[in-house]
């Protein structure tokens, strides 16, 4: 879906006139024209008109999804879903032939990791992962900011609990909730992937 079609979605939805959804921002006449495919609206405007509105932008932006997402994203993107889904059921020969594909097909370091890391768990093997590649993962979950607010460093992490002391694996959790506490503008969508974060956390320590 284009920003146009997008546009055209939410307005129909929410029962207004392209007037009443331009609501001053841009005239009629040019958001009709956005709307069409036929000229671009700049971020502040388009942003204005949403918040005008009151119309979530995560939702606006899962729209727009498929179709400003680059192939490979696409590629990376039905790996990642394939690999879960395989995981989640436990089937070792599914998730090994998935990270072949994965190795094969992917940019991705978080993603090859992930999936290494997933076979290695399911075939009770994580002690025979590369300790280096342990330190590797320790140093990002103990010095580095960035994983805590990237969502594929959160899945890195969901994925690498396994290996961790509960100690360790505790200390990393608890800097994940201070981070939360002094995120005063947390969006509803980071809440659910740290909670994604804590449920597993449960799982494994106390299941």
């Amino acid at each position: 879906m284009t920003i146009g079609q997008a546009l055209r979605k939410i307005r129909q939805n929410l029962d207004l006139t392209q007037k009443e959804m331009a609501a001053n921002i841009v005239t009629r006449p040019f958001y009709a024209k956005v709307e069409a495919g036929k000229s671009r609206i700049s971020a502040d405007k388009l942003a204005a008109i949403l918040f005008e509105h009151d119309v979530d932008i995560t939702y606006f932006y899962q729209l727009l999804r498929a179709t400003y997402t680059s192939k490979q994203k696409k590629i990376e993107s039905d790996l990642n879903n394939k690999m879960e889904q395989a995981f989640n059921v436990g089937k070792i020969d599914e998730i090994e032939s998935c990270y072949q594909e994965i190795l094969s097909q992917s940019h991705s370091k978080i993603l090859k990791l992930r999936a290494m890391i997933s076979v290695a768990y399911l075939k009770n093997k994580l002690n025979q992962i590369d300790p280096k590649i342990k330190k590797d993962l320790f140093i990002e979950f103990n010095e580095g900011q960035n994983w805590m607010t990237n969502p594929e460093l959160l899945r890195l992490f969901t994925n690498t609990m396994p290996l961790w002391e509960q100690d360790t694996l505790a200390f990393f959790i608890n800097r994940l909730l201070n981070e939360m506490k002094s995120n005063k503008n947390i969006s509803e969508l980071e809440q659910e992937r740290y909670l994604r974060v804590f449920e597993n956390y449960l799982a494994v320590c106390y299941i």
